[in-house]
């Protein structure tokens, strides 16, 4: 089973992506009245509880998607965008973006885990400088926490290991925006801030342009953002092996 899971979602993930692609604005307006449908029926229909959380999901699951894609550098957002909107095969991707196939793969797979992991509410150690991705998960995950303290008070749907779970990311996420938000707010109080502001700023530049920006040798700049990504380990995510 635990062999599976991978695969699983993975293949949950691509579906996913393939669902964003092809939303429409007839699609999110039927949701939407589905949705204040099932709310309606909750308060006397146990099932119409499940379907309420089910279409949440679907709902969450489309904002983290799109954070997701707006978070990657435009090449990324070019080439996802090219193969599940444009349905263009390989070859005509490569030729597209004067990129080689297996090269392609390597964004693929890339891609694939962000959102495998976003699905999953996991922030990593890829995520500690993404403002905008902190905040995006802060309100998917206060979206289910309030769902739930409105549809299912007593829990009579909701499994608490699950809820729980939900709740310890929130906080820790939570802390995570505030040491970036800290950071940001006292950019000029230390070297860490600056080096870490800098990071937010510019996520597709390299840490050895940035530390030409910053004024320093990589090495030393890297230990800054060491000193930082130490400071935040305990607020994410961390991949087995």
């Amino acid at each position: 089973m635990q062999k599976l899971t991978p695969k699983l979602t993975r293949y949950v993930a691509e579906q996913k992506l393939t669902e964003y692609f092809s939303s429409t604005t007839e699609k999110a307006k039927e949701m939407s009245s589905m949705t204040l449908f099932a709310e309606e029926l909750s308060h006397q229909d146990k099932y119409a509880k499940h379907y309420v959380f089910r279409l949440m999901k679907c709902s969450i699951d489309y904002t983290l998607v799109s954070a997701v894609l707006q978070s990657l550098p435009p090449d990324y957002q070019k080439y996802i965008r090219l193969k599940y909107k444009g349905n263009k095969k390989v070859i005509g991707l490569s030729v597209a973006l004067f990129t080689s196939p297996s090269q392609l793969n390597v964004w693929h797979d890339k891609i694939i885990l962000q959102i495998q992991n976003a699905l999953s509410y996991r922030l990593t150690s890829d995520d500690i400088y993404d403002y905008k991705k902190i905040i995006n998960m802060l309100e998917a995950l206060a979206k289910i926490l309030s769902t739930v303290e409105e549809i299912d008070p007593e829990h009579e749907v909701v499994d608490d290991y699950w809820l729980n779970a939900i709740g310890y990311y929130y906080n820790n996420y939570h802390s995570l925006l505030e040491a970036l938000q800290n950071c940001m707010l006292y950019e000029n109080h230390s070297n860490i801030n600056r080096a870490v502001v800098l990071m937010k700023d510019h996520p597709f530049s390299s840490k050895d342009e940035l530390a030409k920006i910053f004024g320093c040798t990589s090495g030393t700049f890297g230990r800054y953002l060491m000193e930082y990504s130490d400071m935040v380990q305990d607020y994410i995510y961390h991949p087995q092996g």
